[in-house]
């Protein structure tokens, strides 16, 4: 399942390709209707910007790419991309401006994804991963390398620096970039290491530099570290973060030394956490089985 907040409304894609809307917190939820060429199976991508939806699935046929429009008072019909040359298989997005990653590469699209300008890229052989975007630059990786782009300058920049280097002895190795995440005027990232072990760092000036988070509590039972954090979120100043272990779940933090377990009433197997989102009331999780949690905010 994939999951967006925004503000008190909740929007849900299932593996059956179902789509659900809630606007009260997830007390009722309604589906809404589906173009007629997707399949019932499988969701490559799902998100939402200003009152777009975008749904793609890599699944045969020529039909890759759908949205569907808020009208101020229901959701018009999902629609064909005009640009469906390729599936949109991930896709990061800052105001009304998206950086969508497809077969040609990282492309840029200011109205909605109805056209799609190319953009350079560094030399990368594999699998590129967009990470985050704001107003000043774009953050992408390949494995455990980390780039930043200049939206002004069109620059490409490697600013790694010591986020593969600081982490637990061999035999682990770090594996990839898990998130990124803005918090208070910090840039938080979150490196997975083999094993289940992860290590958090911060920056204060765009990646420039990196300072590691040695105050993160979930201890990784290998005695090598912290447990991996495999998904973030922040509201009202404060930033959740959630675990992918069975032994803690969520924990948050005002100031990234002081941190509060948050994980009271899921069980062992629910403790897991695969997607973090946020409403104005609530915060919700994913992970560790089917269901969907959720728990007041802190502060509200």
């Amino acid at each position: 399942m994939k999951l967006i907040s925004d503000g008190n409304g909740l929007y849900g894609a299932t593996s059956t390709a179902s789509i659900y809307f809630s606007s009260d917190n997830g007390l009722n939820w309604e589906s809404l209707p589906l173009h007629p060429d997707i399949f019932p199976y499988g969701v490559d991508l799902f998100d939402k910007v200003d009152d777009y939806l975008f749904f793609s699935q890599n699944i045969g046929g020529s039909t890759y790419n759908y949205r569907t429009y808020y009208n101020g008072e229901n959701w018009e019909d999902w629609e064909i991309l005009p640009y469906d040359e390729s599936i949109i298989y991930e896709f990061v997005h800052y105001d009304n401006t998206i950086y969508a990653l497809l077969n040609q590469g990282i492309s840029v699209s200011s109205d909605y994804g109805t056209s799609w300008e190319l953009i350079d890229t560094p030399s990368i052989t594999g699998y590129i991963h967009l990470q985050y975007v704001d107003d000043q630059y774009l953050y992408i990786n390949h494995g455990c390398i980390l780039y930043r782009y200049n939206i002004e300058t069109f620059e490409w920049v490697d600013i790694t620096g010591i986020l593969d280097d600081i982490g637990p002895p061999e035999p682990y190795s770090c594996t990839s970039i898990h998130q990124i995440e803005k918090f208070n005027d910090k840039l938080l990232i979150s490196m997975y290491w083999y094993g289940g072990v992860g290590t958090l760092f911060y920056s204060q000036n765009n990646g420039d530099s990196w300072e590691i988070i040695n105050s993160f509590p979930s201890l990784s039972n290998s005695g090598y570290g912290t447990n991996n954090v495999s998904a973030v979120a922040t509201k009202n100043g404060i930033l959740y973060a959630g675990t992918a272990t069975s032994e803690d779940g969520i924990y948050y933090t005002q100031n990234l030394i002081d941190w509060t377990e948050y994980s009271a009433g899921l069980s062992n197997y629910n403790l897991s956490v695969s997607a973090l989102a946020a409403t104005e009331e609530n915060i919700y999780k994913l992970g560790g089985s089917v269901n969907l949690f959720q728990n007041e905010l802190i502060g509200v």
